[in-house]
């Protein structure tokens, strides 16, 4: 049931959910909150992006007259989830590597303590082996290959919950 307008729809949501969360990473940056994010940011984050995709997932169901299958709610969000992802991804790119290029470094700092806080007792061998571990994804490039990733897992996750609640398919008569 894919059409030129559900396409729209998922570009449009897509670039306009990307923007807004690039807004709040951006609100983050300039209180320098990049590093400890607040719960309460974390839940606007989400709530941002489950509406985003759950509207333009009802969107695409009146673009369709009122038809929306599971499967076509699933692309909606892979999709959105997907373009959103790869502007945030730019932009955390950007400002892990140019505007705060020491983050990796203090986000380690702040890992490490975070680490003894939840379990005093590690030894120095234990943190050492944590901490080389979390070396491996504390990369620019991964990082942001995570963000791609974790989009797209909340974007199928959120596409399908809402599949199920908004579905309604086509009644075929014999």
């Amino acid at each position: 049931m894919e059409n030129q307008n559900s396409s729209r729809i998922k570009l449009t949501y897509g670039i306009i959910l990307g923007i807004i969360l690039v807004g709040i990473s951006v609100v983050n940056y300039l209180y320098g909150d990049i590093y400890n994010q607040s719960r309460a940011v974390g839940l606007v984050t989400k709530a941002v992006f489950i509406g985003a995709i759950a509207w333009a997932i009802k969107l695409v169901k009146e673009e369709n007259s009122g038809i929306l299958s599971v499967n076509d709610a699933v692309k909606t969000g892979l999709a959105i989830g997907l373009i959103a992802g790869l502007v945030v991804a730019v932009y955390q790119y950007i400002e892990i590597t140019y505007l705060a290029p020491d983050f990796i470094e203090k986000a380690k700092l702040v890992q490490e303590e975070v680490m003894l806080q939840s379990n005093p007792d590690m030894s120095e061998e234990e943190l050492e082996m944590a901490l080389n571990m979390s070396a491996m994804i504390t990369k620019p490039t991964v990082i942001t290959a995570l963000r791609i990733a974790g989009n797209l897992i909340g974007g199928l996750i959120v596409g399908a919950i809402a599949g199920l609640i908004m579905k309604k398919e086509e009644v075929e008569f014999q």
